[in-house]
């Protein structure tokens, strides 16, 4: 990957899209505990329910970058390399390792059932 400008804006783009799909996960995670589920469900369905979404934001991504790969100059060919490597990459780390790691949470807090749980654990009111 190149740090010229092109590459250096695909960095800074990939970096806003992967906090994009953070709270994409989190904000659905978040309806799922505010339904009133338990929070293992919560994360896993969470997860599961967010992660087309983002996948079809990053798949868009990818379908521009190949059209304008196609018509676009050599910077503009640097670029659009430059995002397609980072979607890639990220769309590999929300399906493998976000899964994972919310599967060790789901575990870790499997005795806790409600919000309330955790808020009473660390004393925070709610």
């Amino acid at each position: 990957m190149s740090l010229h400008l092109p590459g250096i804006a695909a960095l800074i783009l990939g970096v806003g899209m992967a906090v994009d799909a953070n709270i994409i996960m989190y904000e659905r995670i978040k309806e799922e505990v505010r339904a009133g589920y338990p929070l293992k469900k919560a994360y896993l369905d969470g997860a599961r329910q967010s992660l087309w979404t983002i996948f079809d934001s990053q798949f868009t991504t990818v379908i521009a970058a190949i059209v304008l790969f196609i018509f676009g100059t050599s910077s503009v060919k640097g670029f659009c390399n430059n995002v397609t490597t980072i979607n890639f990459s990220q769309l590999y780390n929300v399906s493998i390792w976000y899964k994972n790691v919310i599967e060790l949470v789901g575990k870790i807090l499997i005795s806790l059932t409600t919000i309330q749980d955790i808020f009473e654990l660390i004393k925070i009111d709610s």
